[in-house]
């Protein structure tokens, strides 16, 4: 198993995923043009968090949706570090 595939399995342990789901989830953040940073049971599903590092004004919707984890439910943006902004993190939330 991979360490991303032990990561999103320990981090999601409660949701019971299948080796098929665990294996979607883990090659679709590794296909993510963002670089990882957490993923969490939340509220309305599942919450991925990426970093950015460039502007917000810069970022495309497309490149976000074509995270295919699962049925997107919110898209959360805001920045992260003190002002000047270092980066901006990137949360998505996916129903499985």
């Amino acid at each position: 198993m991979s360490d991303m595939k032990k990561i999103v399995a320990s981090k999601l342990a409660a949701n019971a995923l299948s080796d098929d789901q665990l294996e979607r989830i883990t090659t679709a953040i590794g296909n993510s043009p963002f670089p990882f940073s957490n993923i969490d049971v939340c509220t309305r599903g599942t919450c991925v968090d990426f970093t950015y590092s460039g502007r917000v004004k810069d970022l495309k919707l497309e490149d976000l949706m074509g995270i295919d984890i699962g049925s997107v439910q919110i898209i959360e943006i805001f920045p992260d570090g003190i002002p000047p902004m270092e980066q901006t993190l990137i949360r998505l939330t996916h129903s499985l």
